[in-house]
């Protein structure tokens, strides 16, 4: 296993797990220790993402790097199934789960 991503809280860590598992890379959640903070060394307790496949690394990497700095641009798009406008961070529309055009 290798170490790709050390995430500033427990919610940041959560989604760059779930960025992995959209393309595929199985991965594992370490030092989740962040409400301890302060009792130990804050070098050893910031949550960690870790690949299982070693092979995996370079690409979490990349990925991570590019998905966690992505600024929202502001703007909107419509789904073809039900018109629902949804924001241009989101792949699928929230209400009827079709995969944005």
């Amino acid at each position: 296993m290798k170490k790709v991503y050390t995430a500033n809280s427990p919610v940041e860590l959560a989604h760059a797990q779930n960025i992995l598992e959209i393309h595929g890379i199985a991965s594992q959640k370490r030092n989740e220790l962040f409400p301890i903070r302060g009792e130990i060394p804050f070098i050893e307790c910031y949550p960690e993402l870790w690949v299982i496949n070693n092979l995996d690394e370079s690409y979490a990497k990349e990925i991570l790097a590019q998905e966690m700095n992505r600024k929202p641009t502001g703007k909107t798009w419509k789904c073809k199934n039900c018109n629902e406008v949804s924001e241009d961070q989101f792949t699928d529309c929230w209400s009827c789960g079709s995969s944005r055009p």
